[in-house]
Order: structure tokens, then C-alpha cells, then sequence
């Protein structure tokens, strides 16, 4: 279900901004196409007037998508990327697979059972890597069973009557134990490119961050609500059309503008990760020279009025 929501709060923040500006430019152009924008302005109804409902319509859309991209969206992405770790883990700590090394894919760790009843393994076998002590630890079990820790994110394995080896091959600092009864936490630590990547951190947490994939990332969210206003702007201007024309031309040429102005934004906002592009002059004047090409439209229109 996370992923489910996550899937289509993605994809619905990324579309917004050309649903809306087509849906606006469709709306205004049959107005034109029927010559009642022409009876507007006749009676004293400008062009600009129109920003007005315009304006009524895009408040709660804006307002809701910079609810969605700044926070709810990373914070859900972040979620659908903790689920799909949990099944990873769940997966390969399954004991009902008997007989199979199981290892996830990080091969941090590898599980082995020779048989297994009613949920209990029998002869396990269980290595793992611990990064932050550099050294392996692995069990021999006579019996095994897990147990889930849905609260810290991880799964416990039980161990009876084993014995539990620590150290690194080749090295002299290796330690024995034998143990009647042992337990071990198992996928506590969220994988580090969950904890390190932008895309995933919150809007406060963003906020503050000076790294360029931060900058990158915090641009990226900012220009979605950036664009549905400007496009909400080019609406107007861009609806304009004669009888003669299509129903759609025009949305054929609103399409075509805002895949250029996104593909922009995309070049610009992975130079700022990669560190190519200063941040200070990031995705700003993209949506600067988009501005001036709005503002060039409506003069035009008033020149020819």
C-alpha cells in the first residue's frame, strides 16, 4: 500500500504543472475559438482580467503541491524504499527455505538451515559483517528461530546451543564463545543510501543541508510549484487562437514548451549534484528566462489589441 501511494503521489506532483496548463489552455481556447473572448474584450473584459479565476483555480492546486513536493512525497518515497528493505530482509532471513544459503544484496550476512520444523531451524549456520567493528561473527546452531521487531525496523534470531566465533580471517585477535542461548538483531540499520540520499530527507532537514545534491534536490522540489504558476501564467497568452485552428493545436504546442522548460530543469538540476553548476546559480534562471518569454507573450497580445 506504501508503495502504491507513493507511486501515484510521485507521479501525480510531476504531472500537475502540464495538467494544468493544458487544461487551461483548452478552457481558454474555446473561448477564443467561439469568438466570445473577442465579445469579452468588447466589453471592456482585458486579457489580464483572466488571471483572476485563473488565479482561484491554481491557489489550492499550488498550495497543494508544495505541500506534496517539498515534504509528503520525499517522506512517502522514503517509506516505499524502508518497505521494499524490510521484504529484502524478511525474504532472506526466511527459514522455511531449508537446505539454501540465503543472502541479501548487500551480502552483509548469509544464512544457512539444514532442515526446519514448525518454524524452528535445526544445524544452522549464520555469518555476518560488521562494519563498524570490521570483523566477522559467525554462529553454529543446533536450533534457530526469528522473531520480528516491527518497532526498530528489524527481526531477531534466537540461537540455542551453539557457538559463536568473532574475528577476521587470518588475523591472531579471534574469539570463541559457547552459548546455551544467544540472540541476534538483524537489519536494525536502515541501508546507507536510504539515510544518505537527499531525495529522501525531509524539507527541514533539506533546508539546511549546503552539498551540492542537497541544493540539487532542494531546487528540484522548489521549481514544481514554480512551474505550475508559470504555467498557469503562459495559459493565457498560449490559448490564443483563431476559428480555423485545431481544437487541440494549441495544446500541441503547450506540451512541447513544457517538456523543453522540464528537460531544462532536469539538465541544470543534476550539473548542481554533480557538482559541474554552482549552486547559487542553479535552476533560478531557467524558470527567470521562462518568465521573460511569458512576459514577451502578454505584450504581444497587447500590441495586437
Amino acid at each position: 500500500a506504501s508503495l502504491l501511494a507513493q507511486k501515484v503521489v510521485t507521479y501525480f506532483v510531476q504531472v500537475l504543472p502540464l495538467l494544468a496548463l493544458l487544461s487551461a489552455v483548452v478552457a481558454l481556447g474555446r473561448l477564443n475559438r467561439d469568438l466570445e473572448m473577442t465579445a469579452l474584450a468588447a466589453g471592456g473584459y482585458s486579457e489580464a482580467r483572466l488571471l483572476v479565476p485563473l488565479g482561484l483555480f491554481g491557489a489550492p492546486l499550488l498550495a497543494l503541491l508544495a505541500a506534496l513536493a517539498l515534504d509528503v512525497a520525499p517522506g512517502l518515497a522514503r517509506d516505499a524504499r524502508i518497505a521494499a528493505h524490510q521484504a529484502r530482509l524478511e525474504a532472506g532471513l526466511d527459514l522455511g527455505r531449508q537446505g539454501h544459503f540465503l543472502r541479501p544484496q548487500d551480502g552483509r550476512w548469509a544464512l544457512h538451515a539444514r532442515t526446519v520444523e514448525d518454524g524452528e531451524a535445526h544445524d544452522v549456520f549464520f555469518a555476518v559483517f560488521d562494519p563498524g567493528e570490521e570483523r566477522m561473527h559467525v554462529e553454529l546452531a543446533a536450533r534457530a528461530r526469528r522473531v520480528a521487531d516491527p518497532g526498530r525496523r528489524a527481526h531477531v534470531l534466537h540461537f540455542e546451543q551453539g557457538r559463536r566465533y568473532s574475528g577476521w580471517p587470518g588475523e591472531a585477535d579471534f574469539r570463541s564463545m559457547e552459548y546455551a542461548r544467544h540472540q541476534l538483531r538483524v537489519g536494525a540499520e536502515l541501508p546507507r543510501e536510504i539515510m544518505d540520499d537527499p531525495e529522501y530527507w525531509s524539507w527541514s532537514r533539506l533546508r539546511g543541508a549546503s552539498a551540492p545534491a542537497a541544493a540539487a534536490e532542494r531546487q528540484w522540489r522548489l521549481s514544481l510549484p514554480i512551474s505550475l504558476a508559470l504555467m498557469l501564467l503562459l495559459a493565457v497568452p498560449l490559448s490564443r487562437s483563431s476559428v480555423r485552428e485545431g481544437k487541440y493545436a494549441r495544446a500541441a504546442y503547450a506540451i512541447g514548451i513544457y517538456l523543453v522548460y522540464v528537460q531544462m530543469q532536469i539538465l541544470v538540476t543534476s550539473q548542481v549534484r554533480s557538482g559541474g553548476w554552482p549552486p547559487w546559480a542553479g535552476v533560478a534562471w531557467v524558470h527567470a528566462f521562462m518568465a521573460l518569454g511569458i512576459a514577451m507573450l502578454y505584450r504581444r497580445g497587447r500590441g495586437r489589441a
